[in-house]
Order: C-alpha cells, then sequence, then structure tokens
C-alpha cells in the first residue's frame, strides 16, 4: 500500500507542478534569508528564516554568493550552516523549476492544438511513471526502470499466455498444437490491448464480478471438501497412494522463497498502472483513492492468502503449478457417493467446477490489454521521437490522430511478441520468477526513491496549492522508504541466489 501511494502522490504532485507552471506569470515560495545588514555574522541569532517568492534566478544567485559570503571562510555555527543549506536547496529548487518550465513550454508549443497536460482530462501527453522516474530520478533512473519494467511486462504478458494456452489444451482441445490457442487468444486480446482504459470500464467491470465468484468457488470449495472429505480420496485430482494435504507438507521451507516471495510481489504488482488509474478521476473522485487502493490491496490480500492455505492443506503435493487445473474432474469430496452420475448433485458439482477450471482462460482476456495498455504507453513515453517521426511522416493526415496511432503501434508491440513466445515457453513457474525479480524494482525501489525525491520538490509548489491535492502525502518518513529498500535488497539476493541455484 505505501509503494501504491508513493506512485500516487507523485504522480499528482507533477500534476500541480505542472498546472503551477501553465500559469501566465510563475514564481516559487522557497527559503530566503532576512539578514541584518550592520550584523552579518550574527545571522543565526537575529536572522529569520521565512517563504518568499522568488521571480528571476539571478535575484536568487545574488542573495545566495552574498549570504554565503558573509559567513566567511569556514562556518562554525551550525545555525549558519543550516541556513546556507537551504539557500542552496532553494537555488537546486530553482533550477528544477525552470528545467520544468522549459520542458511544459516546449510540450505545449508542440501540441497546440491538443488539450494542456496539467488538465488531467484530454491531454496530449498522459503522465508514466516512466516520466517520473526520468523527472525526479534522472536518466539513469530511468532508464533502470524502463528495462525492469519492460522485462516485467513482457513476461507478465507471456504468462497470462501460458495460463491461457494450458486451460485451452488441459480442457477444449486435448494435444493440439499451442499455435491453435495461441492465435485465438490474440485475436481478442490484440485489439482490445488498443483501446484506452476508459473505453473498457463495462469489460473490466463484469470480468472483476466474475473473479471474485470463481476466487469464491475456489476457496469454499476447498475448505467444503476438506471437512468432507480430508484425504481426499474421492477426487480424481490427486494420487491416492501419495500422503496428501498438510501433512506432507512443511510449515516453513527456505528454498521456497523465491517462488513465494517474486510470485506474491507479481500478484499485487499494479504499481506502474497507478497513473492510468488515478488520471481519468475528478479531482472528488480522487479523495477516495487512499481508501479504495487500500481496501482492494487487504480484499485481495486475503484472498490470497487463504486460498493459497488451503489448497495446500487440501491437496499437499499434488498442487499444480496453476491451481485451477486441480479442479478438473473434482468432486468436492462427495461426488463418488451417489451412483448416479448424471444426477442433479453431479452436474451442479462438475459446472461449478468447470468455471474454476476455465475462468483463469477468461480472465486472462480481459488483465492481458490492461498490462499490453500499460506498456504501450510506458514504451510511447520513453521514445517521444517516434511521435515526431510519425506527425511529419505524413502517414498521419489529421493532427488530432498522431498520438492515437503512436499509442496504437506501442500497444501492438507490447501485446504481439509474448503471444508468438508462450507457443515456445510454456514453464510458467520460471516465468512467474523472472516477472517477480522485475517486479521488486519496480514495485518496491522506484516508488521508495519517488518517494525521497517527492518530499523535496513539495516545497516547491505554492503552499495553497498544496492545501487542495486530494491525495494526501503519507509516509513521508524516510524510515519507511529506507526500510522498504532494505526488504528490496534482500529480496533480490536471496531470489537471485536460489534461482541460480534450484
Amino acid at each position: 500500500y505505501m509503494t501504491v501511494m508513493w506512485v500516487a502522490q507523485t504522480f499528482q504532485q507533477e500534476l500541480l507542478m505542472n498546472t503551477y507552471l501553465s500559469n501566465s506569470n510563475p514564481f516559487i515560495l522557497s527559503p530566503v534569508v532576512r539578514r541584518n545588514v550592520n550584523t552579518p555574522r550574527a545571522l543565526s541569532g537575529n536572522g529569520a528564516t521565512e517563504l518568499q517568492p522568488i521571480t528571476s534566478k539571478q535575484s536568487l544567485t545574488n542573495n545566495l554568493y552574498s549570504s554565503l559570503s558573509n559567513f566567511g571562510g569556514v562556518m562554525q555555527p551550525t545555525a549558519e550552516q543550516e541556513e546556507a543549506k537551504k539557500l542552496i536547496r532553494a537555488e537546486r529548487g530553482k533550477e528544477i523549476v525552470d528545467k520544468k518550465r522549459k520542458k511544459y513550454n516546449q510540450i505545449k508549443n508542440i501540441e497546440k492544438d491538443s488539450a494542456n497536460i496539467s488538465d488531467g482530462e484530454g491531454h496530449v501527453h498522459q503522465l508514466e511513471v516512466t516520466d517520473l522516474a526520468y523527472e525526479y530520478l534522472g536518466p539513469y533512473g530511468k532508464l533502470i526502470y524502463q528495462s525492469s519494467l519492460m522485462m516485467l511486462t513482457y513476461v507478465g504478458l507471456l504468462a497470462y499466455s501460458q495460463v491461457f494456452n494450458s486451460s485451452f489444451v488441459s480442457q477444449i482441445w486435448p494435444g493440439c498444437s499451442l499455435f491453435i490457442p495461441s492465435l485465438l487468444f490474440g485475436i481478442v486480446v490484440v485489439p482490445l490491448s488498443c483501446f484506452d482504459l476508459a473505453e473498457q470500464v463495462t469489460v473490466q467491470v463484469l470480468m472483476s464480478l466474475l473473479r471474485f465468484l470463481s476466487l469464491g468457488i475456489l476457496l469454499f470449495g476447498t475448505i467444503i471438501a476438506y471437512y468432507v472429505d480430508p484425504n481426499d480420496a474421492s477426487s480424481a485430482a490427486t494420487v491416492d497412494s501419495q500422503l496428501t494435504g498438510a501433512a506432507a507438507t512443511p510449515l516453513f521451507q527456505l528454498s521456497g522463497f523465491s517462488v513465494m516471495f517474486t510470485t506474491a510481489i507479481f500478484s499485487q504488482l499494479f504499481q506502474h498502472s497507478v497513473p492510468g488509474l488515478i488520471a481519468p478521476l475528478s479531482t472528488e473522485h480522487k479523495k477516495h483513492v487512499p481508501t479504495i487502493f487500500r481496501c482492494a490491496l487487504l480484499t485481495t490480500s486475503l484472498i490470497y492468502i487463504a486460498t493459497g492455505c488451503m489448497c495446500v492443506i487440501y491437496f499437499g503435493n499434488d498442487l499444480q503449478q496453476s491451481v485451477n487445473l486441480n479442479f478438473i474432474d473434482f468432486t468436492w469430496g462427495v461426488g463418488d457417493n451417489d451412483d448416479n452420475a448424471y444426477s442433479t448433485k453431479r452436474v451442479l458439482i462438475s459446472i461449478v467446477s468447470m468455471i474454476v477450471v476455465l475462468f483463469p482462460a477468461l480472465d486472462t482476456l480481459s488483465v492481458f490489454p490492461l498490462i499490453a495498455n500499460t506498456l504501450g504507453n510506458n514504451l510511447n513515453a520513453s521514445f517521444p521521437g517516434v511521435t515526431n517521426l510519425v506527425r511529419h511522416s505524413g502517414w498521419v493526415k489529421e493532427h488530432g490522430y498522431v498520438r492515437r496511432v503512436t499509442l496504437i503501434m506501442w500497444r501492438l508491440v507490447a501485446a504481439i511478441p509474448p503471444i508468438i513466445a508462450s507457443i515456445y515457453v510454456s514453464d510458467l513457474i520460471f516465468s512467474l520468477q523472472v516477472a517477480g525479480l522485475c517486479g521488486i524494482v519496480v514495485a518496491l525501489v522506484t516508488p521508495a526513491l519517488l518517494q525521497r525525491q517527492c518530499e523535496f520538490r513539495a516545497a516547491l509548489i505554492p503552499v495553497s496549492m498544496r492545501a487542495n491535492n486530494p491525495i494526501p502525502n503519507e509516509f513521508n518518513s524516510k524510515f519507511f522508504s529506507t526500510g522498504v529498500l532494505s526488504l528490496a535488497a534482500l529480496a533480490l539476493a536471496i531470489a537471485f541466489y536460489q534461482m541460480l541455484n534450484p
């Protein structure tokens, strides 16, 4: 939750800064030292620090160096050092604002016929985490983040393609070539990937309802089956000759840390999609963002933990890589007690079990376009020169469609390669491990670093504008970001070691 909110806060702060710079005569509020010129050495005793507008870089620079020169060759008093640090930070802040203003004006000149970047609705260029990484962490920070995101999303898309293929081959057409399910999958998800998130609301809401239904059946199905038949003797999903269930499963096994942690990161990872989720919301609705994210993460965490524990307790060593496959011929512990294979009870059990078996294949049809959409948007933000190339090439006659055409092109680049790769790569566990490793950088490292820079830059925005920020600045202590970075370093070290030494 912390890392998600750090990205949301950075995104909203950047929107405020862009709105602020769009004013006709913007200025920044920065620390300025009010000194008594007759007693320059007594700054710490008689000086007072307040926030005043700085309208020109020259006045700030003169103030900075004149103040530093009055401190003498060696700044011994601690108060004087603190005043100097404030002035240096003010100079750095002014440089940041000047740089952002120049960039903002360039974008505005290029896209005169489109909406302003800061309006949050119908804007020219949707801010992505890639933009935030470049703005706050520099070009190397952007490179590391972008590389990790590309690997994460491509491998994640590969994993979703693998889930669809395995479900199709096991239930619909056993023994068929993987080319067939990959082709059918691509026919559906590639066009959907080209739509904006706002255009997929109805589909995503329906799939969310089905997702809860499927997970509920999976969870309560294993609970009922465990109490009816703890040894799973009536299910074709397990082998009776082997010891199954919790008795065969250790409470803790360090060798499984890599798979567990990276899969957990991947399952809860949507930090890279936060800007796209927040951008369509109005200011009033953005006030509810923390509550929505908190409830969503709490709900999914409880469902994952409860479902994972029950499936391990019931299926034990026979748990499949994709748990929905354990529900093939699943009888809920009561099916074989009925001699009539076509009784109402058996038919209902088969239908409900089949929902769980087939739902992941259907679910990937809705999740895949979301991830491909995010990757395409980030690729578009990473290579702005392509947009200029399309604009000046004459391929698109209508100037207003340049952005749309460029986005569709990048979303195709994001969606098609993983589908092709799923024909040749079928190991889902390895895919999740690789995606989880990259996810540590995307979900833990980058948000923590953004938060540390976000705290400094908040002072560059007028207090009156910050007061209207709909997303509060939570967890802004460096203690939290340091803890997250330490956890990420430890997890990366262990995961890498276990992947190289399986």
